[in-house]
């Protein structure tokens, strides 16, 4: 009996002493450095989950709006296309004048309906859309650190969550410095990837080119003709953006029957940066010149529409925003590199506003998912409140 009890005793710890060590390694994903930033990466892990696109991203704007309710906070919906909520945070003691304007966007284009929900592992979290969603959730904890007087600054604070694509910001955004009745001290953007980077704005411009068959063509014949048009006039455009300099993309191409916009239509939408307005108008003068021509050789028409232009705004503008953020980076050791690209931050600085965007944590964006590193979400964290207080300060 006592031998019985000795080996089932020596079992039972082995077992238990086991199943700890299991539970301490496979189990336990790695924590971040601070339970501030598992709010941030919380809130985001359930903003990615919730459908998008969908027009004035009702359940995202409702989110958000739960989450300011319970930090006391009541949202303003601006007017215009989409809307897009507007919030003005007055801490006490804060001095008078301009407020500092934090932006982010709600709207996702890589949201999926299984591969959008979260995966965790010990130092990375995973899921589609998932960096879009870090610079709302950032918001939201902006906005309750403030308000509970846990983070002080010295400036009014003015927090806008849109509900249009990063890509084609330009009616909201002027919409919403009418809605503020100022121009704000400085704009600060918020997108997920990556930290430390740098953008320097170019000029970026998003067309639509329509091709529309004949009434005298066949319904085939028109349609194939459309088609052709379409492949034509990209390899074509490809081929002179390589000459021009610019950056050229095709972003999407659907050619005839039911998969275009309408009956035997194609459809091809373009995006192109440039370093400066000029080059960049020059190409888009190019893009209807070609799609005209080779329409007029189809016997099809031909209507190129802009869907978004965003102004590579004054570099200068900026400038002394820039000499505020990159002595915090340095304190908080973050990696600094730049990089050319679209940037909203230059809509801003076009108006004479200093503007730049912060990215928020380490990862990458993969075909099917982005993957954050979790660790790195506490760091962009640091990184943007204390920045915050530096430009109260200095501003």
């Amino acid at each position: 009996m006592g031998i019985r009890m000795n080996i089932k005793k020596l079992f039972g710890w082995g077992l238990n002493s086991l199943s700890g060590k299991i539970h301490r390694i496979v189990y336990r994903p790695k924590r971040s450095a601070s339970p501030l930033a598992d709010r941030i990466l919380a809130d985001a892990l359930r903003l990615a989950e919730l459908p998008s696109p969908s027009g004035g991203e009702e359940k995202r704007t409702a989110f958000v709006r739960e989450r300011l309710a319970a930090a006391g906070l009541v949202p303003v919906t601006i007017k215009g296309k989409g809307g897009g909520l507007l919030v003005r945070l007055d801490p006490p003691g804060a001095k008078k004048g301009p407020p500092v304007l934090l932006y982010t966007g709600l709207r996702s284009y890589r949201w999926h309906p299984t591969e959008s929900l979260a995966r965790l592992d010990r130092k990375n979290a995973e899921g589609a859309g998932l960096s879009g969603a870090l610079g709302p959730a950032a918001l939201l904890s902006l906005a309750e650190r403030i308000t509970s007087g846990r983070l002080r600054v010295t400036c009014g604070v003015v927090l806008f969550f849109s509900v249009l694509s990063p890509a084609d910001p330009e009616n909201q955004y002027r919409t919403l410095l009418d809605e503020l009745g100022e121009k704000p001290a400085a704009a600060v953007g918020l997108r997920g990837f990556s930290l430390g980077l740098i953008i320097r704005p170019r000029a970026f411009c998003r067309q639509r080119i329509t091709l529309t068959p004949s009434a005298k063509q066949s319904a085939k014949s028109g349609e194939y003709a459309a088609a052709d048009t379409a492949a034509s006039l990209g390899g074509y455009l490809l081929e002179k953006g390589r000459e021009s300099g610019v950056d050229f993309h095709i972003r999407r191409m659907e050619g005839g029957g039911p998969g275009g916009d309408g009956e035997g239509q194609a459809v091809l939408e373009t995006d192109t940066e440039a370093p400066d307005g000029g080059l960049l108008a020059g190409f888009t003068d190019l893009v209807t010149a070609g799609a005209e021509r080779l329409a007029g050789e189809a016997g099809i028409g031909a209507d190129v529409r802009i869907l978004s232009f965003v102004s590579p705004g004054d570099p200068v503008v900026s400038r002394g925003l820039f000499d505020i953020l990159l002595p915090v980076m340095r304190r908080e050791r973050v990696k600094i590199r730049e990089e050319d690209g679209m940037d909203t931050a230059g809509l801003f600085s076009a108006e004479g506003i200093p503007a730049l965007s912060l990215g928020l944590a380490l990862g990458k964006a993969e075909a099917s998912r982005d993957i954050v590193d979790i660790t790195s979400v506490e760091k962009g964290r640091r990184l943007l409140e204390r920045f915050i207080v530096s430009m109260g300060e200095k501003l």
